[in-house]
């Protein structure tokens, strides 16, 4: 059962957000940590994105940090057929390109969905080749000038597979030069993305639980897996992350996202 509830609300250097899947398992890791909440289940109350749960991934076990946060598993809208960003431009198609210059593989084909009002996210997958030619740093005003006028919070990249070996990411991701190098690596990575939000105020966000709803939901079907099946992902930012997510077979449409937290100071 769940025996605690909590209001969340969360907020970047320049505005506040309606969803924020990162900053939600923060928020309960040092709950937890604090005393503050009881070591079961938290219920979030949220302004735009409903109740969120967050819970031990492993049944309770403290030591391990491993998390659990329930997401609502968004339908997959192709960007074409999006009344909210269609209504914005008059030539979505000009308006991808110019995001894929911006991040470097310019001309690359991809395709091209969009997320759910409270984290309405443009998600672009790439072919491998393509993905190898996104830069370190993109072209941060372009990403946020095209964004902000097609009224989308960020913009999600995504590969499958393991989209740092054999590229710059695999050093330029220190989260995955030090599993490499630990020879730790899972076994088997399923995708991998990267999240730009520079008209909210963050350039490359390290691990954002909110995008993979969307990415977990596309790479359920497009892997042809049944729902319930967890996948690995890893966010290829700079610091990086790791993360075993899944699409519910239930009903109610939801996404389960894991990761592990750590207390760095209070």
């Amino acid at each position: 059962g769940r025996c605690a509830s909590w209001h969340l609300r969360w907020f970047t250097p320049s505005c506040e957000v309606d969803l924020c899947g990162h900053a939600t398992l923060a928020a309960a890791h040092a709950l937890w940590e604090s005393g503050r909440a009881p070591d079961c289940p938290i219920q979030f109350e949220t302004k735009a994105a409903g109740v969120l749960v967050v819970s031990r991934a492993d049944g309770g076990d403290e030591g391990s940090g491993a998390m659990r946060m329930e997401l609502g598993a968004p339908d997959l809208i192709e960007a074409a057929q999006s009344d909210h960003v269609c209504s914005r431009t008059e030539d979505l198609e000009a308006d991808i390109a110019e995001l894929l210059r911006a991040l470097g593989p310019e001309g690359a084909c991809a395709q091209v969905f969009v997320g759910p009002a409270e984290a309405r996210d443009l998600l672009l997958v790439l072919d491998k080749p393509s993905w190898s030619r996104v830069a370190d740093l993109p072209n941060m005003g372009a990403i946020a000038a095209t964004t902000r006028r097609l009224g989308l919070r960020g913009l999600i990249v995504s590969v499958e597979g393991d989209g740092c070996v054999g590229t710059e990411r695999e050093t330029a991701c220190r989260l995955y030069a030090e599993l490499h190098k630990k020879k730790a690596l899972p076994k088997s990575i399923d995708f991998t993305s990267r999240f730009f939000a520079p008209a909210f105020g963050i350039d490359e966000d390290p691990v954002t639980g909110s995008a993979h709803a969307i990415l977990t939901r596309y790479w359920t079907r497009e892997r042809g897996v049944p729902e319930g099946t967890t996948l690995t992902a890893v966010q290829a930012s700079a610091r990086g992350g790791l993360l075993q997510v899944r699409s519910r077979a239930e009903a109610d449409a939801r996404v389960d996202v894991e990761g592990h937290a750590t207390t760095v100071f209070w």
